[in-house]
Parts: C-alpha cells; sequence; structure tokens
C-alpha cells in the first residue's frame, strides 16, 4: 500500500514538470507571435499621422504668421505689370531656417511634455492583435509612448513652374523631418515624420518668369535642383 502512494505521487511530480515545461512553451510562442504582431505597426502608423498634424498645426499657427515672405521672395516685374524675375534669397532662408529650426523645436518639447496633448494619450486596443478589422477595437487598450531623438531638421524649398494657360505658380513650402521613438509594452521602433507646410503659394501673370536665388557667393540664375541636397539652399527648386 505505501509502495503504491510513493508511486502515485512520482507520477504527479512528472505532470508537474511537463506541465511546466508546456507553459513554457507556450507562452515563449505566444510571444513570439506577439512581437510579430501588427500592433507596433498600427501604433508606427497611428503616431505618425498625429504627430503630422500636430507638427503641420505647429508650424501653421505659431512660426508662419511671424515670417516675412518678402524677405526671402522678391518679385521684378515689367512695366505691363506681368513678372519677369523671381529672386530667392539664400542668405535669408537660412537665417530663416536656423531661428525656425529652434521655435519648432520647442513648440514639439512643449507639445510632448504637456500630458492633456494627444500625443501624450494615444491608445490602440489589443484587438489589432488579431490583424483583422472586424477585432481592431476590441479589448483593453495600450498605452503608446511617443518621444523625439536628436533635433528636429528644417528646410525652406520652393519652385517655379506653369500652371493653366500663360500663368505661373510660385510654391514656398517649409519643410521638416523629426524623428519619433514609439514604444508599447515589450516593443519599440522608430519613425521619420517629414511634413511640408505652405508658406507662400502664389499664382501670377506670364510665362514662368526667371529664376534667382542670391546667396552670400552670389547669384545664379535657374540653378540645378537636387532632391538629396542639404539645408544649405540647395533644395529650391526650378
Amino acid at each position: 500500500m505505501h509502495r503504491h502512494r510513493r508511486k502515485k505521487r512520482k507520477i504527479t511530480y512528472k505532470k508537474v514538470i511537463l506541465f511546466l515545461i508546456l507553459l513554457f512553451l507556450l507562452l515563449y510562442i505566444m510571444t513570439k507571435i506577439y512581437l510579430r504582431s501588427p500592433l507596433i505597426a498600427y501604433a508606427k502608423q497611428k503616431s505618425y499621422y498625429y504627430s503630422s498634424v500636430l507638427i503641420n498645426e505647429a508650424i501653421s499657427n505659431q512660426i508662419v504668421p511671424n515670417i516675412d515672405t518678402s524677405k526671402i521672395i522678391m518679385m521684378e516685374t515689367k512695366s505691363n505689370g506681368i513678372v519677369s524675375s523671381v529672386v530667392v534669397d539664400v542668405y535669408q532662408i537660412n537665417l530663416l531656417i536656423s531661428k525656425m529650426t529652434k521655435q519648432i523645436q520647442d513648440e514639439l518639447l512643449n507639445l510632448q511634455n504637456d500630458k492633456q496633448n494627444e500625443l501624450n494619450r494615444l491608445k490602440i486596443p489589443v484587438g489589432v492583435i488579431l490583424d483583422n478589422p472586424v477585432f481592431n477595437n476590441l479589448g483593453p487598450n495600450i498605452n503608446i509612448s511617443l518621444r523625439i531623438i536628436g533635433s528636429v531638421y528644417t528646410d525652406i524649398a520652393s519652385s517655379v513652374k506653369p500652371y493653366g494657360i500663360n500663368n505661373s505658380l510660385i510654391e514656398v513650402v517649409i519643410k521638416t523631418k523629426v524623428r519619433f521613438q514609439v514604444a508599447i509594452p515589450f516593443q519599440k521602433d522608430e519613425i521619420l515624420v517629414e511634413t511640408s507646410t505652405p508658406l507662400l503659394i502664389k499664382i501670377i501673370q506670364g510665362s514662368v518668369p526667371h529664376y534667382y536665388y542670391i546667396g552670400g557667393n552670389g547669384s545664379f540664375s535657374n540653378p540645378p535642383h537636387d532632391d538629396n541636397d542639404g539645408p544649405d539652399g540647395s533644395l529650391l527648386e526650378q
């Protein structure tokens, strides 16, 4: 009778050990599935949308109203009133970029430190893990942590191009690049948020005028444009 009890107890221990091993494997597999789940992708997508909207709003409301475009864009007209040339002063643009970068950085940090701001209240439902639109809104919410990484990159890009019949369109936009870290429990990644905020859009009569930009090294007529150039004024395009 005593032997039978000892044998039964040994079998119980084996079952417990086997159960623990299976539980560990199950947790490991679930964790691997979670790490490959669309949760972080969904969090990045939502973070990109809200951060880009807030960046554009901050620039439009706090930066653009304080910029005097007449200092960076000058138009020369003929006697008949038709614009003959457009002059972009790169020196003034570089001064503006330097000042504007700090303003945008400070504004974003203020938004980041404001606990009531939408950037600090982003959430995603756990149902997203099932990767099915039907379940996207199910389950409790997971908080998304969004933090700025590094400095804000700012540039001003301009263009003059044909618009309709015998008209030209002048566009000047503020371009920004901000890198954020997106984090949810057990996962984190980075996103690069790029925005283009209009600074000046103007339609002028006549064909495309001569296009100059003037900097410290003299003036250049209709300079070539390279999308890979940096914030030294070379992003100004023909």
